[in-house]
């Protein structure tokens, strides 16, 4: 029977848009039998939340994860798996069930050029003339002096180059790939000269390069969010002395390249099992033997404990070696699994969750399995969307590319918690066209963005019942759902962005910690007193007092202690936070609200041990206020000592820029 006459009718050709972001956190690895594995050291992957043992399973869980399990056997398909579980005959997993792009070409033509143009399509390419968007002819242009040392970045008989220099010690890198294409470029690339010796890991793999181009305001940076470039100026890598410790294929590829499936449920199985919309089985030994019959093994005979599966985790990185790419970037086949099959025959749709004679998966029913359910869209972009980064007070991320992880920490994207209240829950393709690019800016309007919430919440599908939620005109900002439950508190590529975890300004978590509110980052003057007094009076939001309150009423000893005055415009507290998150969004909302009064508190900003804080800034500053920085010899890679020379002039000048009169670019 084929897999189309079991679904006759159930199924199109369009899915879901796959993803960005590489890290590990989930829930579940089993393993079984005896079997030969070969041996290599990784690095070590951080620690899931917390662990239980079922039997021969290891189960890992998380508290955003989806709670299955995900058996890799060893030895063969075992019997539970055949019995417990069902299986597919038509394989998307392995390297021979891939297409290619251009195969898709033919029969999906408009599909095809919107991901010609797409930010995902060009999230990993080789280096040439039509890939590298820096500025590589040598010249003044082309170098960043950064702590004391100069990159150099320029073509040498057709290659592109980066040199650093400091202190007679050189380094040399070839570039050979790119990463990105939208705001930001970064490169990938190995040594050909330096101190270090012919067999070191810059020599020999590929590796982040340590500077990128931002294409906005055209200049060499400093890489951020890279292992080495986060975190305070104090704890970033000096790049003249450490230039990279990111082999990118095994530690950023994964979301930025296209694998076959196999590979990634092996080199990724604890992130596949946390955001699985099932159980299942993958048969590793017979996958394994199938596809990579030369490895070199070794024995892993006896009992798997935790202890060697972490080593079997870190040796399975070595499947995303670049030898074993399908598609440089983010293909159909990221998202749509291996179709050749569908190529083949037309009749055979692709499966939409992993299938194949190693698969084994938990379902009521093959189209509940394998269909184009909301479950499994969701799951494909979560295989890349998904892992852990700074938090605010509520769990929310401080910055994006986890976005389903985020979503999930909300109720709006939670299946079980949607279907107990009666509502369905969202997809990602809710709001995103897979296919589409999203652009420099956020197109849909106001009203197409809240179509989508009152989908489910229709009492405020009138302006009558949207005014008297919101108390603000139906047609402003007050009544867009998203600037309420959705605040733009992420930092984004060049802009921040909208949070994906879908909450309520009532957050007694944010509120007490003095951490962004939906309120007053429009309401950038007001005080804290007059937000907890509109959200007590239209939102039932309590003070904690002697009868408790319950679990959503604030304190006020919680208040007065992390408020500086409780009369002061809340804008301002937020600039003074240790929480460098919340000192980025202060910045944000008072430029954007072009509020002159706050401009010597908001220069601050620009003297942030957080170095992407001082980069946002400045670009808020010359897109909303005219303020350009660089007038006064500002530049936010500056060391500390650097930047204080021309912060000083700056600020001298802020009385003249509050009026308007001064400032003009140069």
């Amino acid at each position: 029977m084929t897999y189309n006459r079991l679904f006759p009718g159930a199924m199109n050709r369009r899915i879901v848009a796959s993803c960005l972001a590489l890290l590990t956190l989930g829930i579940g690895i089993a393993v079984v039998s005896a079997w030969q594995f070969w041996d290599e050291e990784q690095q070590p992957q951080p620690e899931p939340t917390s662990i239980r043992y079922e039997g021969s399973r290891v189960k890992w869980a998380a508290e955003h994860s989806t709670d299955h399990t995900l058996a890799l056997l060893f030895g063969g398909a075992s019997d539970e798996a055949r019995q417990r579980m069902q299986n597919l005959s038509i394989s998307n997993t392995r390297p021979v069930d891939y297409a290619g792009p251009e195969s898709c070409r033919k029969c999906h033509e408009e599909n095809y050029e919107l991901w010609s143009s797409h930010p995902h399509r060009w999230m990993n390419a080789l280096a040439d003339e039509e890939t590298v968007k820096g500025d590589f002819p040598y010249g003044p242009s082309s170098q960043i002096v950064y702590r004391g040392g100069t990159a150099s970045f320029y073509r040498e008989n057709g290659a592109y180059i980066m040199r650093l220099s400091r202190q007679g010690i050189t380094r040399v890198f070839k570039i050979n790939r790119t990463i990105g294409s939208r705001f930001q470029q970064y490169y990938v690339g190995k040594m050909l000269a330096g101190p270090e010796k012919e067999d070191h890991a810059l020599r020999t793999t590929d590796h982040v390069l340590p500077f990128g181009y931002e294409l906005t305001r055209r200049q060499w940076v400093p890489l951020v969010h890279v292992d080495g470039h986060q975190g305070p100026d104090s704890e970033r890598d000096d790049p003249f002395e450490i230039p990279s410790r990111t082999a990118y294929d095994f530690k950023c590829a994964i979301c930025h390249v296209t694998y076959p499936v196999g590979n990634q449920i092996l080199s990724k199985a604890i992130r596949f099992a946390a955001y699985a919309p099932r159980d299942s089985f993958f048969v590793a030994s017979d996958y394994l033997d199938e596809v990579y019959p030369k490895l070199a093994k070794i024995g892993v005979k006896g009992g798997m404990s935790k202890k060697r599966f972490t080593k079997l985790r870190q040796q399975f990185v070595n499947l995303l070696a670049s030898d074993n790419a399908i598609h440089l970037g983010i293909g159909c086949e990221t998202c749509h699994y291996g179709a050749k099959a569908h190529v083949q025959d037309e009749n055979l749709l692709p499966t939409f969750f992993p299938s194949g004679e190693h698969v084994y998966a938990q379902g009521d029913s093959l189209e509940e399995i394998w269909g184009k359910t909301d479950e499994n869209k969701n799951f494909i972009c979560s295989r890349c969307h998904s892992g852990d980064r700074p938090r605010y007070a509520a769990g929310i991320s401080t910055w994006n590319s986890t976005d389903f992880t985020d979503a999930m920490r909300g109720h709006c994207y939670n299946a079980e918690r949607a279907k107990s209240q009666g509502k369905k829950f969202l997809t990602c393709v809710t709001c995103h066209n897979p296919h589409q690019k999203i652009g420099d800016r956020w197109t849909p309007t106001q009203a197409e963005d809240n179509a989508k919430c009152v989908a489910c919440h229709d009492q405020f599908r009138s302006a009558a019942g949207l005014t008297a939620h919101t108390h603000h005109s139906a047609g402003g900002e007050g009544s867009h759902c998203m600037n309420c439950h959705m605040p733009r508190i992420n930092e984004g590529l060049r802009d921040m962005a909208r949070t994906h975890t879908i909450f309520s300004p009532t957050d007694v978590k944010m509120l007490e910690a003095n951490q962004p509110n939906a309120c007053n980052m429009c309401h950038v003057k007001e005080s804290i007193n007059w937000t907890l007094k509109h959200l007590t009076a239209w939102y039932g939001l309590k003070r904690r007092g002697a009868d408790d309150g319950g679990p959503n009423a604030y304190g006020d000893a919680a208040i007065d202690n992390n408020y500086p005055s409780r009369s002061a415009p809340v804008t301002l507290g937020w600039l003074q936070s240790e929480h460098n998150g919340t000192r980025l969004v202060a910045a944000d909302v008072l430029i954007k609200a072009r509020a002159k009064w706050a401009l010597p508190q908001v220069l601050r900003v620009l003297d942030d041990p957080y170095y992407q804080n001082r980069q946002f800034t400045v670009q808020r500053l010359e897109d909303y206020m005219k303020i350009y920085p660089g007038k006064y010899g500002y530049q936010p890679y500056m060391t500390s000592e650097e930047r204080q020379a021309p912060l000083k002039e700056m600020s001298r000048a802020v009385t003249a820029v509050s009026d308007g009169s001064e400032n003009q670019k140069q």
